[in-house]
């Protein structure tokens, strides 16, 4: 069994990179390049989600575009729009074994505070949209009313290219399975909740601190916080007039050597695998740290879900900066 990962980097030229980790052997070897265009880079931004579409093909995204892209990385469709804005995630919508390609894609558009719907030839069907319509056209056409050491002035550039300001900052869309209702929702990083999209109201309890990954799994629904926490909430028992109820499962950095930005979440068998982004200088945004810098690490813990404890640490670290957001479970022949 293996991990393909994505890696972006904090420092130097933008890239993104996808890794083959062999996790009997903890053995990493870098399968492919994404290619970015230069017009489109974004600074310190890179690849971000990381989907498998079918058994020879990947849909993945970086600050502003879709790629559908084969397993020797090469790319086979784009998606590019002026109002893509950091895109975190996306996921794939399509029945097990079927070929039909009559799926959907759900599309993070973080900096729009939007999950867009893509067809499998990456054109746009649909949009959630979690401000009006009048925010967003603000938000496009004037992009330097942001602030923040996290945003930037966006006087001179264009929107896609621009860190704004949002209002719900979702990370992760999840469709939950038909028996369990159907519903569509994503992880709301400044509302430290899970958010129902038809509605745009919560759906969950509000965490103590803030999701970013969501993860259908045995019956529950699984979320990590950026701090390292794993919940679970029974789906069982969710209605559209029931809130998500997520219990603490397992606190990461009680028990890991390493700490760190907390992304990137797989189950697979009686395995989970949690992502860490290493943290080069503390902000507003990473308050929760209580630990040296030098203690952060880019890498991914394997853990047994059956006792809770951890197996194994694979480090990413890297000098430019290593940055996880997601990964895919594969078997030995894929």
């Amino acid at each position: 069994m293996k991990l393909w990962v994505a890696l972006s980097y904090f420092f130097g030229e933008p890239r993104s990179e996808v890794w083959q980790l062999e996790l009997q052997t903890g053995q990493k070897e870098l399968s492919f390049d994404i290619p970015q265009l230069k017009s489109r880079q974004v600074a310190g931004k890179g690849v971000t989600g990381l989907r498998l579409s079918s058994a020879q093909h990947f849909l993945c995204c970086d600050f502003n575009t879709v790629y559908l892209i084969d397993k020797k990385g090469v790319v086979q469709a784009q998606y590019f729009d002026e109002q893509n804005n950091d895109l975190h995630n996306l996921y794939v919508d399509l029945k097990p074994n079927d070929q039909s390609d009559n799926g959907s894609i759900y599309v993070v558009n973080t900096g729009l505070d939007c999950i867009d719907v893509l067809s499998f030839n990456l054109k746009r069907l649909a949009r959630y949209e979690g401000v009006s319509f009048e925010q967003l056209k603000l938000r496009c056409e004037s992009p330097k009313y942001c602030d923040g050491d996290y945003y930037q002035d966006g006087e001179h550039q264009a929107f896609f290219q621009t860190k704004v300001q949002d209002k719900w900052h979702f990370n992760h869309v999840i469709k939950l399975p038909l028996e369990l209702g159907g519903q569509l929702l994503a992880t709301s990083l400044s509302r430290r909740a899970m958010v129902d999209l038809t509605t745009m109201k919560l759906a969950s309890n509000v965490l103590p601190c803030s999701p970013h990954d969501g993860v259908v799994w045995r019956n529950g629904l699984w979320v990590t916080t950026v701090e390292g926490k794993i919940y679970r909430a029974d789906l069982s028992a969710y209605t559209a007039s029931c809130l998500l109820q997520f219990e603490l499962v397992f606190d990461l950095f009680c028990h890991g050597q390493y700490h760190g930005w907390c992304r990137g979440l797989a189950f697979s068998g009686n395995k989970v695998w949690v992502g860490l982004t290493a943290i080069y200088r503390q902000n507003s945004r990473t308050k929760w740290l209580d630990v040296p810098l030098e203690q952060t690490r880019t890498g991914i813990y394997q853990l047994c879900a059956i006792h809770w404890q951890i197996e194994q640490f694979y480090d990413f670290s890297d000098t430019d900066g290593a940055r996880i957001f997601s990964f895919v479970v594969a078997g030995d022949n894929d």
